[in-house]
């Protein structure tokens, strides 16, 4: 016997692809009958609008064992939320940037409004175009619009010529920062100063003028100060000049015992513009009237003070007659108006009772010979030797040999003067020169002429007698037996009287041919 088996195949349902959609939206209807007839179920039985997932479909149980179940894949996409490059704030006024129509992530659409006012801050709604898979909820750009400011700085008052200069802020009190032309200011001369403001900032593109003034110094003028005299009261410094300047001196007061120069430094104060100044005070030193101390003989008379010293200070004494008994101290008081002192004078009266005066001289053939002063009564006495120069001392030293005369008179001219003749100094030639010149040919002790009671006996150097002469004849020629001697030294001896005695006197003296 013969079977026959017959197979059939498989059937699968068939569906179109379901188009992905934007999650949220109307989900797909899934078909309950295939493409090819079959009918069935599904499982999820809807297709959900939020997250994609497989679908099954399961045919009815009419269409037979030979026909299986079918899956399909339904994808939900997630909306894109459009990004845009925020745009920065802009200055009013400048040009506007153009609004994109598609943003950072590939949307595409328009703005509303299209185009960005650059007059006001406002905002920018995107709305994509239709048929993306995009956010519901609305995408604006906030444009900021900053209004144009103008640079504000405070006014620089006039400033004093050559004083200190400001500073030019570089950033002004509403925060505008930028550069100054000139960039220093000038304390010599007023003028304008431009601000530019940096780039990038809201502000207003003209460059701002500010004008420094500068002010002139004025000097202070004072009245000049008269001179005055050393001690007096000294005058004050004004503090305010004649033309209202005021300020501080230095030094502060006047001294007024010598001339000086004092600065005036005027006080640093808005609206005064003023230089130092000096002012020279001439302080008068006091002449001093230059009378001499008076000195007068007792009741000498006849004399009167003089009410003009000889430097030519006028003024008046006190006492005003001279006593010519007592002296005394006599006060000179300059007159008003000369810059003089007072000055005390001593008036001395001097008296004398010198009527004579003894005299004593050395011993004879003295290395010095001198001669001694005594007068009668102690005093102050000048002193003369053969009407030379007077002296104060009574003692008269290396006198010369031979008659002197000697003259004593009272220092003040208050007695006669005195005179005394024939005061005998003894010594001897110390050499002579025997060559017939006429002058110094002999040898002798002429000082002893009046004694012819004295001799003279000359040796050589051996102790021979070579000459016996005296004193009031010729003296010795330098010959011996008619030969010239030779130039040597020789020696002598004299026999004097001295006080009534007889003496002896040996030495030498030198023959210089």
């Amino acid at each position: 016997m013969q079977v026959i088996v017959t197979i059939t195949p498989i059937t699968t349902p068939l569906f179109a692809p379901v188009a992905p959609f934007c999650a949220g939206t109307t989900p797909p209807v899934l078909p309950t009958t295939s493409q090819n007839g079959i009918t069935g179920t599904w499982s999820p039985a809807t297709v959900s609008n939020t997250v994609g997932g497989s679908y099954t479909f399961t045919p009815d149980a009419a269409a037979g064992p030979c026909v299986s179940p079918a899956v399909i894949q339904v994808s939900v996409t997630t909306p894109i939320t459009p990004t845009f490059t925020p745009i920065a704030p802009l200055c009013s006024g400048t040009t506007a940037p153009v609004l994109p129509t598609t943003s950072l992530n590939g949307i595409t659409g328009t703005w509303t409004p299209s185009t960005v006012n650059t007059t006001n801050s406002g905002t920018y709604t995107f709305t994509p175009t239709a048929g993306q898979c995009v956010s519901t909820t609305p995408v604006q750009i906030s444009v900021v619009v900053t209004p144009l400011t103008t640079a504000a700085f405070d006014p620089i008052g006039p400033i004093c010529a050559g004083s200190t200069a400001p500073v030019l802020p570089t950033t002004s009190l509403n925060g505008i920062t930028g550069t100054w032309s000139p960039s220093v200011i000038d304390n010599a001369v007023g003028r304008a100063y431009t601000f530019t403001p940096d780039a990038g900032q809201c502000t207003t593109p003209t460059p701002i003028p500010i004008f420094v003034t500068v002010s002139p110094l004025i000097t202070p003028t004072f009245n000049p100060i008269a001179s005055f005299c050393s001690g007096t009261t000294a005058p004050l410094l004004p503090t305010t000049s004649l033309n209202g300047i005021t300020g501080t001196w230095s030094p502060a007061t006047v001294d007024n015992t010598a001339t000086a120069t004092y600065t005036f430094t005027p006080t640093t104060v808005a609206g005064q513009c003023a230089a130092t100044s000096t002012i020279n005070v001439t302080v008068l030193p006091r002449a001093e009237p230059d009378f001499e101390d008076l000195s007068f003989c007792e009741n000498q008379g006849g004399y009167m003070l003089r009410n003009q010293s000889p430097n030519g200070i006028v003024g008046t004494w006190s006492p005003t007659v001279i006593n010519f008994v007592t002296g005394g101290n006599y006060t000179f008081t300059p007159s008003a108006g000369q810059c003089a002192s007072p000055q005390t004078i001593s008036v001395t009266i001097n008296s004398s009772s010198l009527t004579d005066f003894t005299w004593e001289v050395s011993e004879p053939f003295a290395d010095k010979p001198t001669i001694t002063v005594t007068p009668n009564t102690p005093g102050n006495y000048l002193y003369q030797l053969d009407g030379g120069s007077p002296q104060t001392s009574n003692v008269f030293e290396n006198v010369s040999s031979g008659f002197h005369t000697v003259q004593v008179r009272d220092a003040n001219g208050c007695s006669d003067v005195l005179i005394k003749d024939d005061i005998l100094v003894i010594t001897y030639p110390k050499f002579f020169t025997p060559n017939g010149d006429g002058y110094n040919d002999t040898w002798n002790i002429r000082d002893l002429f009046l004694q012819r009671n004295s001799k003279i006996y000359i040796f050589d150097r051996y102790g021979k007698l070579l000459k016996q002469i005296f004193p009031f004849q010729s003296g010795w020629d330098g010959r011996y037996n008619n030969n010239d001697m030779f130039s040597d030294d020789y020696w002598f001896v004299v026999e004097y009287e001295y006080n009534n005695t007889m003496r002896q006197f040996r030495s030498h003296f030198a023959l210089k041919r």
